[in-house]
Formats: C-alpha cells, structure tokens, sequence
C-alpha cells in the first residue's frame, strides 16, 4: 500500500508478507513500515526512523528505536481514521497515542512535487537515482 501524502512525497505500507527493503544506519524519514490487516482495520508497525524526524505532528522520534503503530479504518462518515501510538524507550516516558482523522476530498488532486537539491531535506546533499543493476 502506497500512501501519498500532500506535497507528492510517499510513504509504503507493506502488507503482502515480504519485509520492506533494508533501512540504512541511522534510519529513514518514513521508515520502515509492515503491515496487516485486522478485519476492515489496517494495522501498520513503523521501525527504522531517524532521530532528528518529527515523527507525527511535531514529535521528534527522538531515538533509534523508536517505533510508531498505526490503527486505520473507515468512519461510518466516510472519514479515515488513523489511532497512532507512538512507543520510544529512553526517550518517552510512556507510549504517547492521538488520533489523526482524515476527509475525502474528490476535487483535489495530488500535483507534482518536485525535490531541489538545495533544499531536500538532506540538506543539500545529492539524491542517487541510479537504478540497481
């Protein structure tokens, strides 16, 4: 599953069993996430973030372990709901656990985004798009 988000930026869900492709050290911005389903709830575990992401709605992920589980599911409303709760030993005192909701919106199109190397958030630095051999 492929979710995109707003500004032409992606973010996979794995849910047919493989594992995703490996998370280089000191981790990615999006992670590696797996997931499954629970009757008509997608439940997706988040590992392999980097400690200077904000993680959700601000919060740094703070450490490498820090891992975020996401519940999704339709409202009777039609709103998707997305009960995350947020776990980071060392970092966190307790899990931390909100709920983003999210409406559809038919008339808006997801357009292009596009990434300058000035100002990727990467600093700078250059993005290798050369395909594996």
């Amino acid at each position: 599953m492929t979710l995109l988000i707003a500004d032409g930026e992606m973010h996979n869900i794995w849910t047919d069993g493989s594992k995703p492709y490996g998370v280089p050290p000191g981790g990615t911005y999006y992670g590696a996430s797996v997931g499954h389903w629970e009757g008509q709830t997608l439940v997706a575990t988040t590992t392999g973030l980097r400690p200077d992401n904000d993680v959700e709605m601000g919060l740094p992920a703070g450490t490498e372990d820090m891992k975020v589980v996401e519940r999704m599911y339709l409202l009777p409303n039609g709103e998707l709901a997305d009960d995350l709760t947020v776990t980071g030993p060392g970092f966190l005192a307790k899990p931390y656990h909100y709920t983003q909701y999210f409406k559809r919106i038919p008339s808006v199109r997801i357009g292009e985004f596009v990434c300058l190397a000035s100002k990727n958030r990467d600093n700078g630095t250059s993005l290798d798009l050369t395909p594996p051999s």
